[in-house]
């Protein structure tokens, strides 16, 4: 699928709230966006445990928060401590330890201050962390990887302009990262990466529509799992059929296949 370079918009947003029954669908993303960058989706999500994935997108979110004109943050260096982590990334206190650990591993993050215990005349410190960010160069290779690629637009190996960064929905990153297992993050966030694009006028929805042969090749995930992650995702309306399959008994081939799209609404 070709992607046209773009620069980004960024806004914030009423975070959907824990107490509202059933999420109503992804709202109109040009006021209530994050401009994240696509390795997000490429490397972080399909390669990391679920709450490596939460502590990344916590401080994507809150790094990329406020950007200028051009999508550039104000504040490009963001100190997150072990405490900040806990307290809002959506890590269990048993996790977390290890979540940090998958991140700098990874090159997600990088260590700014070492934890240290109190001793006497020295105060006790908590550990502090940033994300890791590489202007060298783009990769989609977790073993290449060295950080993110923060330009809005790279070069792919042929030599083509692509997308380097989205205006991604806030509620993506403060709701279903959150609560959801990786499966459904893997899935709904694939979806919503190739429904958003640059066209006339500006970013857009993009009428993008995906089958279950298309998200397993894209997810890297099996068959079983994906039908798992699709149906539960569809089900707290995060995604919808778009066309219904139809599996031909006849042998005249006339059989569709199932096809899926973000389930977007005007209701917030």
């Amino acid at each position: 699928m070709s992607e046209q370079t773009n620069s980004g918009s960024q806004g914030t947003s009423r975070p959907f709230r824990r107490t509202e029954s059933q999420f109503r669908g992804f709202p109109e993303f040009r006021s209530n966006v994050l401009y994240c960058p696509k390795q997000f989706f490429t490397v972080v999500v399909p390669n990391s445990s679920v709450n490596c994935i939460r502590i990344v997108s916590y401080m994507l979110r809150k790094t990329l928060g406020w950007v200028d004109e051009s999508g550039e943050p104000i504040q490009e260096r963001h100190e997150f401590s072990y405490r900040d982590l806990e307290q809002a990334a959506g890590v269990s206190h048993s996790r977390l330890r290890e979540a940090v650990a998958d991140a700098l591993k990874s090159n997600f993050i990088r260590r700014i201050h070492k934890a240290r215990v109190q001793t006497q005349g020295v105060r006790a410190q908590s550990g502090s962390y940033e994300l890791r960010w590489d202007e060298a160069q783009y990769s989609d290779q977790p073993e290449q990887f060295q950080g993110f690629y923060l330009q809005p637009t790279y070069l792919d190996r042929s030599g083509q302009t692509r997308l380097g960064r989205k205006n991604i929905p806030n509620v993506f990153f403060d709701y279903l990262v959150r609560n959801e297992n990786r499966g459904v993050i893997r899935v709904v966030g694939t979806l919503l990466w190739y429904s958003i694009d640059w066209g006339k006028g500006g970013e857009r929805k993009q009428p993008v529509k995906k089958s279950l042969r298309d998200l397993v090749e894209l997810t890297r995930l099996d068959k079983s799992s994906v039908v798992r992650a699709l149906d539960e995702a569809e089900k707290k309306r995060y995604v919808e059929r778009i066309e219904k399959g139809v599996f031909d008994l006849s042998g005249e081939q006339r059989s569709s296949t199932t096809v899926y799209g973000i389930h977007w609404t005007n209701e917030y």
